[in-house]
């Protein structure tokens, strides 16, 4: 622990952030817990004197943590504070200045001694033990908790989040994620299948085989796919089949997107219906279906036998 403590003169407050890290944990992490503001306004609130000045840095790996802070600042002319020390913490949304949240907490620094009033703490540093969140992406809070058996259940004592920094940007704990190189879209998952139409998706890698209730069908690779030239690094990804959902039968089905012969992705279950047989010849129909794709307009279905589906022939008005 590296600390000065001083006389407070006048003070510029900054709320300019740092964070860095890095970070490999398993799926265990620091419990949820929660953290809460003053319900009313005292001598220990940021407005009556004790708060934090600019900056806080915390660089951590997978057992300590190091947290660096500009100042601590009694700025109240009568009040001593009570004990002190600084929290880190994990949360999913970031909280109002000295609000309160819930969370997981990383790490507990030193206890300091009252700063008696018009007194500082400054050029604030300390290496201690550091317990990671569940896997996941966070904002970082810096709490600063004084020690408040009154206000404060017995069981945690520093219970009030006196006041606090956010970090200015996210961090993410556990495995880095991979990035989609491969993707079905269609069938798109839970959808309804009928006649003719397509399986199709997306590879930077080929060759591309799709398995529908695991019987194998090699699929047509290299179409282009220009907005996948982001990822892939060339545009010809697509991949596609034209089927007669028919012939599965009806019911519901599950397909598997392999590339070189390798799954790729999660399986996919969608539902065929099997109005007639595996091809209707003949038919004709028309039907209207009001109020769609919005309220007052009117789209006409017309059913053609080469896509054994029915399409949208006009929308009114």
């Amino acid at each position: 622990m590296n600390n000065i403590k001083g006389i407070l003169g006048r003070i510029a407050l900054c709320t300019f952030l740092a964070i860095a890290g890095q970070a490999a944990f398993g799926q265990e992490g620091a419990p949820l817990e929660s953290k809460r503001a003053l319900s009313t306004v005292s001598e220990k609130s940021l407005a009556d004197g004790l708060y934090m000045t600019c900056c806080f840095l915390a660089t951590w790996n997978s057992s300590s943590v190091t947290v660096t802070l500009n100042r601590i600042n009694n700025d109240s002319f009568s009040r001593t504070t009570g004990s002190l020390h600084l929290e880190l913490w994990a949360v999913s949304t970031p909280p109002a200045r000295a609000g309160s949240f819930n969370g997981y907490k990383l790490a507990t620094g030193p206890t300091y001694d009252p700063l008696s009033p018009r007194t500082f703490y400054s050029n604030i540093s300390f290496t201690t033990s550091f317990t990671p969140p569940p896997n996941g992406t966070y904002w970082l809070v810096l709490s600063l908790a004084e020690y408040d058996p009154a206000d404060c259940p017995a069981s945690d004592p520093w219970c009030i989040n006196s006041d606090s920094f956010n970090s200015d940007a996210t961090s993410t704990f556990g495995p880095a994620s991979t990035p989609t190189t491969a993707a079905l879209e269609n069938p798109a998952p839970g959808s309804y299948q009928s006649g003719i139409g397509l399986i199709s998706g997306w590879s930077c890698q080929g060759p591309v085989t799709v398995s529908v209730d695991g019987s194998s069908v090699t699929t047509p690779y290299g179409a282009p796919r220009g907005d996948t030239a982001g990822v892939c690094g060339g545009s010809n990804n697509g991949f596609g089949l034209l089927v007669n959902y028919n012939n599965f039968g009806p019911g519901t089905h599950t397909a598997q997107l392999f590339v070189n012969g390798s799954p790729r992705g999660n399986p996919v279950s969608f539902t065929v219906t099997v109005p007639s047989g595996e091809f209707m010849s003949g038919l004709s129909r028309t039907v209207s279906v009001a109020n769609f794709p919005s309220p007052g307009r009117t789209t006409t279905l017309v059913w053609q036998e080469s896509q054994q589906n029915f399409a949208i022939q006009s929308v009114f008005p």
